[in-house]
């Protein structure tokens, strides 16, 4: 059984599934560390690593220019976006687990390309998320 997983967006009180046109190509989740780093007059590196934070990478590979004019308004680039995930998943011993998670995180970036195939289309669109 493979991943079943869908997720919603809040964001001041109004929530957007992610899903049909919103559905994202992959959802990739990953660790961020945060550090805190000085030179002293030595010339010598001190790196302290303060603590980590999830983020996650949502990607759409081709969006219409509606589409991806919606899902611009649902990511505000200032504010707080809480991204929720429920569904099912296979855990390390083989077992089914029922997930229901949210987080609360900042929109780092925005990355896409624009292109045109009969009308302008987004590619590779990138929204990363970082838990705050």
């Amino acid at each position: 059984m493979k991943e079943i997983l869908k997720y919603s967006v809040t964001v001041g009180g109004r929530t957007v599934e992610l899903s049909d046109a919103l559905t994202p190509s992959a959802v990739v989740p990953g660790v961020e560390v945060v550090r805190n780093s000085e030179r002293s007059l030595n010339g010598t590196m001190t790196v302290d690593v303060v603590g980590t934070k999830n983020s996650f990478e949502l990607l759409w590979s081709l969006l219409r220019n509606d589409t991806y004019l919606r899902l611009m308004q649902t990511f505000p680039l200032t504010g707080v976006v809480r991204l929720t995930e429920r569904g099912t998943r296979m855990n390390d011993a083989d077992e089914i687990e029922t997930v229901d998670r949210a987080y609360e995180c900042i929109v780092d970036s925005v990355s896409y390309k624009p292109v045109v195939y009969n009308e302008l289309m987004w590619q590779d669109v990138d929204v990363k998320l970082v838990e705050k």
